[in-house]
């Protein structure tokens, strides 16, 4: 079963029920928004953009070789990369 919608687009349907029924539910609060949001003063970082950075951090090979013995025993940390671009090239991956 697909989440996505016709067009394959995860965020097509910005709806809370989906034409499917899907009930969605942000993953990211606004307080973890924040916190990006005053690392990088002047960025226009919108919730779509750090669940885009997030899942490119997560596949970067340099992350999961430096934190594997970590990420096999608890949840990932995200950290904050040092510039506003290190974040946006993270968010393009």
């Amino acid at each position: 079963m697909s989440h996505q919608g016709e067009t394959g687009d995860l965020f097509a349907d910005e709806s809370a029920v989906t034409t499917t029924g899907v009930i969605r539910r942000e993953a990211i609060t606004d307080e973890g928004l924040a916190h990006f949001k005053a690392a990088y003063p002047g960025e226009a970082i919108s919730k779509k953009d750090l669940f885009y950075y997030i899942y490119g951090l997560l596949h970067s090979e340099d992350y999961r070789s430096r934190f594997a013995d970590n990420l096999a025993k608890e949840l990932p940390r995200i950290p904050r990369v040092k510039s506003a671009a290190d974040f946006w090239a993270f968010s393009r991956l």
